[in-house]
């Protein structure tokens, strides 16, 4: 009797393996709807200025795209990761050369719909590289501005050159108070060491929306 019951217990054991335990099918259909739904979603950035500099992307550590690019150029990136770019031959700013990173936020619901149809305008302005120049570590955060500011900045002329902050004021913290945030670009000198002493930061928001 005993070594009937054991046999019993070794064939329900047998079974449950051969037969495995799955997912109602419902609920796979559903995470397979929802990877590939993340699979589709990106943020477009297009470089725009200073025209004439090259631009090459990182494909791995160290290693950077042998086939380099004037602005305007779109890159489509995905939301959550961060990306490095070499860039050279900077009009006017000869020898110069700078490891630009760019983190991309998720996609707020917010502003799903604008991302979906239009590009990041992301530039380098003059007051922007004679910043790093004088090794001075360059953050911009470019963001959709929420209803309460966006009367401001559709009167602001300059609105797209981005707002300089005050020292000490979080860009980070002041774009997401003042709207969504899309992308983050640091840059700084070649070897992106910190800013030299008593040299500080220089914090831009720009408005895209």
């Amino acid at each position: 009797m005993a070594v009937f019951i054991q046999v019993v217990r070794w064939l329900l054991f047998v079974a449950c393996i051969s037969v495995g335990f799955s997912a109602p099918a419902g609920e796979v259909k559903s995470l397979q709807s929802e990877k590939a739904a993340a699979k589709k979603r990106f943020v477009m950035m297009t470089i725009t200025e200073p025209r004439g500099m090259k631009i090459a992307y990182e494909v791995k550590a160290g290693v950077f795209s042998t086939k380099a690019v004037e602005p305007p150029h779109s890159y489509k990136l995905v939301p959550g990761v961060k990306y490095r770019f070499r860039v050279t031959d900077i009009p006017g700013r000869d020898g110069m050369i700078l490891l630009p990173r760019i983190s991309v936020w998720p996609v707020h619901p917010v502003v799903e719909e604008y991302v979906k149809g239009n590009s990041i305008p992301v530039e380098l302005t003059d007051a922007d590289l004679e910043a790093i120049e004088r090794g001075r570590l360059l953050t911009k955060v470019y963001y959709s501005s929420g209803p309460k500011y966006r009367e401001l900045f559709e009167e602001s002329i300059n609105a797209s050159l981005g707002t300089r902050l005050f020292p000490g004021i979080d860009p980070i913290a002041e774009a997401d108070r003042m709207g969504t945030i899309h992308l983050v670009l640091r840059i700084g000198s070649r070897d992106q060491q910190p800013p030299k002493a008593g040299r500080g930061a220089m914090n831009v928001i720009v408005p895209v929306q």
